[in-house]
């Protein structure tokens, strides 16, 4: 059986400037494996100064953007990504991460090594070349969701339900239909700036109409554009963000509800909660007393 995940060392390779990590270690020595074997895994929220860079790295990775803006540097090419984004690496590569935005960096990662691994790389994520940028990403979200829970509850299965669920987000990840370039017109160009503004401002905007107010043009079209790129419309992209940065300021148990809620743009602390419990299942105080129990364990 894995051990829990309390007495688990983190390993040395997590980088500074963590706000916050939940991680979960399965097998370390998963580059010295034949079969296919999950390393490790994590959430991290990173800081406004976040920086990694990796020259000897010995496992493949994925990582999933769920907030905030990056930069990547692989092998000398230069990505900007934002949230839905994601992009792999390979063993020795050369890698750098900067966070770019004024607001949080959040992302997944799972780390994997064995033979297995060659043939799972074959996949479009490290074709293209290693930067993936799904129109539809929640169900992506999704698997990762469920990659950190079965990791971190550390099942006696663990290894082998988080690889069943490796295996599914790469291989749906390969009949996703991507283009390099997927759109070069102004719509798309228009889109992407209300997109990128909306994840870096989230906390000050009070309303999807701002962000139109911001690009001059109507809340109807923006809402347009969003329906034609987007699997969110502009309303709960911007509640998701608030929602996702509250919870991690709830884990942190420095701050009250209200201040939390004024501090990721709700004006009413009523309204925040129920979105809250609708998204989390759980009201905010109700997920801080579980998050400090789990700290506490």
């Amino acid at each position: 059986m894995n051990m829990p995940q309390s007495q688990v060392t983190k390993p040395s390779f997590i980088a500074p400037k963590i706000e916050k990590g939940e991680y979960y270690i399965l097998d370390l020595d998963a580059d010295k494996k034949e079969s296919f074997t999950i390393a490790c895994g994590g959430l991290e929220q990173c800081s406004l100064d976040y920086q990694v860079e990796r020259n000897h790295f010995k496992y493949f990775g994925i990582e999933y953007i769920v907030a905030g803006t990056c930069e990547i540097t692989l092998n000398g090419e230069k990505y900007e990504l934002s949230a839905g984004s994601l992009f792999s690496y390979t063993p020795n590569c050369q890698l750098k991460i900067t966070n770019t935005g004024d607001t949080t960096l959040v992302k997944y990662f799972v780390d994997f090594s064995g033979d297995g691994s060659e043939r799972i790389v074959q996949n479009q994520i490290f074709q293209r070349p290693g930067v993936l940028k799904p129109e539809c990403t929640k169900w992506i979200a999704h698997v990762f969701q469920e990659l950190q829970e079965c990791g971190t509850l550390a099942y006696s299965q663990s290894q082998e339900i988080c690889s069943h669920l490796l295996n599914y987000l790469i291989v749906r990840l390969d009949s996703v239909d991507v283009q390099e370039k997927p759109h070069s017109t102004p719509s798309y160009a228009t889109f992407e700036a209300c997109k990128s503004y909306l994840e870096s401002n989230y906390s000050n905007i009070f309303s999807a109409h701002e962000v139109a107010d911001m690009f001059h043009i109507s809340h109807q079209y923006l809402c347009r554009l969003f329906k034609r790129f987007c699997d969110e419309t502009p309303s709960q992209m911007l509640i998701r963000l608030k929602l996702i940065r509250s919870a991690l300021l709830l884990e942190q148990g420095n701050l009250l509800v209200k201040e939390i809620a004024e501090k990721v743009g709700f004006e009413d602390q009523y309204y925040f909660s129920k979105r809250f419990k609708s998204y989390f299942g759980v009201s905010p105080r109700g997920y801080a007393a579980s998050s400090k129990e789990t700290l506490i364990a």
